[in-house]
């Protein structure tokens, strides 16, 4: 018997199937903000290892890929330097085609991936305050930076990694009669722009007496031994 009549079957079977659906483009957007929801530009994006761009001064990439509905697709992101992710930089996302409300041809639908960023570093205002003390040294990070002012105050603006500790020290200097001579203080900093406060409230020690000096006491004599026979 011979198989020639079942593979021509096949062979008229696979012919009177409908041709695979040729892809389309599939519109992507990318969008990129921060903690406090600003935009942030610069973020890269790639699909499979092909850059598509950079986010805008408005966080925002218009793209498009090639494929067909129900592919997967897998968007990498880079932040841009001075930024810490927040989110995924690797998001996996379907492709779709959906028909129109009224009816008609299925159309590409937009494929979205967003990305929380934040920045590296923080900004911090450090407020000195004391009870009017002008000229106090005020050191950061064991650096003296600069001094109080005639209101007693000082303020210095400072950007560093959260998370990290910060010592300030208040210092009144040798010989001042202010206590503390010396008074600090240990930020643990936030994760978020802060105002560091120090408030210190010093008080004058009283003016020194003259330590007396002590009384030697006078030395017994020995006794004395009759020579008496």
């Amino acid at each position: 018997m011979s198989c020639l009549g079942p593979r021509l079957a096949l062979v008229a079977l696979a012919a009177c199937q409908d041709p695979p659906a040729p892809p389309k483009r599939f519109p992507i957007e990318v969008r990129a903000t921060s903690d406090m929801d600003d935009p942030i530009a610069g973020v890269a994006a790639k699909v499979a290892d092909r850059p598509m761009g950079y986010t805008g001064r408005d966080g925002v990439l218009h793209a498009s890929i090639e494929g067909r509905d129900g592919d997967r697709v897998r968007i990498l992101l880079t932040p841009p330097a001075g930024h810490r992710v927040l989110s995924p930089t690797s998001i996996d996302l379907a492709l779709h085609l959906a028909a129109p409300l009224g009816g008609g041809r299925p159309n590409p639908q937009p494929v979205h991936a967003t990305l929380r960023l934040a920045p590296a570093e923080r900004r911090y205002a450090l407020l000195v305050r004391t009870d009017g003390r002008a000229g106090l040294s005020v050191s950061v990070a064991g650096a003296r930076r600069l001094t109080t002012d005639a209101w007693g105050a000082a303020l210095l603006l400072h950007r560093a990694k959260p998370g990290t500790k910060l010592a300030v020290a208040l210092e009144a200097g040798p010989g001042s009669p202010l206590r503390p001579s010396r008074a600090h203080r240990t930020f643990v900093l936030p994760d978020r722009d802060d105002v560091l406060l120090f408030d210190q409230v010093f008080r004058e020690a009283p003016p020194g007496r003259r330590a007396r000096r002590p009384r030697a006491r006078p030395r017994a004599r020995p006794a004395a031994h009759s020579t008496w026979p």
